[in-house]
């Protein structure tokens, strides 16, 4: 069978995890609790640091997902128009697929501070999409997920 040239698909640009009014509870108090922590030590770079984090976290789990276009093409991947060419952005790549909680493409890339790009991989057939991108780059087929995006999924945010 031959080869695609292009494989195009709609996704959230992240999961969106819906949360219940228990969970800003726990995370509301153990957020104050940190807080009254860093007051209570005199602590204000502390204290700032966790009220901007507690803030920008609270604004990040109302925010909704945009829906993105995911292109590949012979040239590179093609994020909502964004091209991240084969040669000289994308290093190589991975799946995570344990559906139902994470189906995901994963990207090493050159950039310094954007150094992995993760994309959802929605009801995209994870083989036809490796065995596509095994033309173009290599595959990383030792990487895990890391600890801290567990820990991320496992709090649902």
């Amino acid at each position: 069978m031959p080869q695609k040239q292009t494989i195009s698909w709609k996704a959230p640009e992240y999961t969106f995890f819906q949360k219940s009014s228990a969970w800003y509870v726990v995370v509301g108090v153990i957020g104050l609790g940190c807080l009254i922590y860093a007051v209570s030590n005199q602590d204000y770079v502390m204290l700032i640091t966790l009220g901007v984090m507690f803030a920008v976290g609270a604004w990040l789990s109302f925010k909704k997902p945009k829906t993105i276009t995911i292109t590949l093409n012979q040239r590179g991947v093609s994020i909502s128009g964004v091209l991240f060419p084969f040669e000289t952005v994308l290093k190589k790549f991975w799946i995570h697929y344990h559906p139902p909680l994470q189906k995901t493409l994963n990207f090493e890339t050159t950039n310094y501070l954007n150094r992995d790009i993760t994309l959802e991989l929605e009801d995209q057939d994870p083989l036809e999409i490796r065995s596509f991108l095994l033309e173009h780059m290599n595959e990383d087929i030792d990487r895990e997920e890391t600890y801290f995006d567990r820990l991320l999924r496992a709090l649902k945010f």
